[in-house]
């Protein structure tokens, strides 16, 4: 996942070509096909040339993620502006799950949605073991957050704790290092 913001990609509004983002994958050895474009939901700025851009990065293989959604200025507009590949639900509602009704039906909603437009739903900020259990209760593809791995140095060799999904359903075994 690479954080771009919109005002920066829009800067090659002229010339889709010169995608700096691309560049530098190319110069890495990373193929666009690993990558996901990542726009911070609270830095759209409506630019009219939005899905341009983001067919640019489609063209080349990438795949577009809608980050902190829910937070401030989201709508359907935006969605079917953008039709993101994966929306990353804001993690503060992630973090009220546990204690309302409403997140736990809001965030429900959200994946059924998701379902339904053929959009990828990732929970951002899992921190509880609860979190874990009513994400996947409510269906949605991604999990990101502390109670899965912490930030370390070095992907490779990282320590992931698989047995959260065990009580879940999905018997995946206990911790592991990633090859």
């Amino acid at each position: 996942f690479v954080n771009v913001r919109l005002e920066w990609i829009d800067l090659h509004r002229a010339d889709q070509s010169e995608l700096t983002t691309l560049k530098y994958a190319k110069y890495y050895g990373i193929k666009p096909d690993r990558l996901v474009i990542e726009i911070t939901e609270e830095e759209y700025l409506g630019t009219s040339n939005i899905q341009g851009l983001m067919d640019a990065y489609r063209r080349a293989g990438c795949r577009i993620a809608l980050d902190d959604y829910g937070k401030r200025g989201s709508t359907i507009e935006r969605l079917a502006q953008v039709f993101p590949d994966i929306i990353k639900i804001n993690m503060d509602y992630i973090h009220r799950i546990e204690e309302s009704f409403h997140f736990r039906e809001y965030i429900k909603s959200l994946a059924e949605f998701g379902r339904r437009v053929g959009v990828d739903v990732l929970y951002e900020g899992v921190e509880t073991k609860r979190q874990v259990d009513i994400c996947m209760s409510h269906g949605g593809r991604y999990y990101q957050g502390f109670i899965l791995a912490r930030p370390q140095p070095d992907l490779k060799g990282a320590l992931v704790d698989l047995d959260l999904f065990v009580d879940s359903g999905l018997r995946m075994g206990a911790s592991r290092r990633i090859q």
